[in-house]
């Protein structure tokens, strides 16, 4: 894409992970007749770093706000983030014309993004680990299918990665483990995490996870009765026991753990990013 200043900006549609393959993947081009137009987005209430460009379908200018948002095959719409134009080095150009000059983003907020970046490669932390997070309770679309999820939580104060959270706990407890060590479902969801508790000091954070929307239908991937079917608008529930009721899933990350460290420090720079800038 090219703006009329000449600021090119290399979009790609979607990439696809190919299991069958080694883990590789593949690039994969826009639908055919996509046609609309670019805007930024930023959800209300969302801190600005987490803006980002999307592609409404529509045939003109005056139909834009009847048309809809570019989807990929995930469920989700077609972005690209503000975090990633900053953190790659081809797309900086594009910075200046679309974003900056029409006061979309301001340029102390992409001296605080550049600063991470810079930061962030100096101490090998991971770029494109995972997802998003801007927010705790920001919702997030994730495959049942996968043992573990990872995201990165950033702030304008630091990005930080939160890895390896078992959505499944039967997966680690010998008395229920199922066959293959293997997630219970296949499908997909659109799920949020919701903060039980207000860390204090000496407190461990406790997560619950709502599923918010069921975007691919869920199958059973083994025979099981720990974990009962997953409803939209209801918390991920489980049994501790097979003869036990069921109970919410949690997570809260062991004391002086990497995790435990990065959520509390996530939630503490959230918070002092809130009363600075009101958002």
């Amino acid at each position: 894409m090219r703006t009329p200043g000449k600021a090119v900006l290399r979009l790609i549609y979607f990439f696809k992970f190919l299991e069958k393959k080694g883990g590789s993947g593949a690039l994969v081009p826009f639908p055919p007749g996509t046609k609309g137009l670019f805007y930024y987005h930023l959800a209300p209430g969302s801190p600005p770093q987490a803006g980002e460009i999307r592609f409404k379908e529509c045939d003109s200018v005056q139909q834009f706000s009847s048309g809809e948002d570019l989807q990929v095959d995930t469920g989700a719409p077609w972005t690209l983030p503000l975090f990633n134009i900053v953190n790659s080095t081809p797309r900086r150009g594009y910075l200046e014309e679309p974003l900056l000059a029409p006061g979309l983003v301001d340029q102390e907020l992409v001296a605080d993004l550049q600063r991470l970046v810079r930061d962030s490669r100096r101490c090998k932390r991971l770029l494109h680990y995972g997802i998003a997070l801007y927010e705790i309770d920001q919702p997030f679309v994730t495959d049942l299918h996968v043992a573990t999820f990872g995201a990165r939580l950033i702030t304008r104060q630091t990005i930080q990665t939160f890895a390896d959270i078992a959505f499944w706990p039967t997966l680690t407890r010998h008395s229920l483990r199922i066959p293959g060590n293997r997630p219970p479902f296949y499908g997909r969801v659109r799920a949020r995490f919701e903060l039980m508790n207000t860390p204090q000091d000496e407190e461990r954070p406790i997560l619950h996870l709502r599923i918010l929307g069921i975007i691919k239908p869920i199958e059973h991937r083994v025979v099981q009765d720990f974990m009962p079917e997953l409803r939209a608008a209801e918390l991920l529930m489980y049994r501790e026991a097979r003869d036990s009721d069921c109970i919410p899933w949690s997570y809260s990350p062991l004391m002086f753990g990497n995790n435990y460290k990065v959520l509390v420090e996530f939630l503490k720079c959230r918070a002092a990013d809130e009363a600075k800038f009101a958002v």
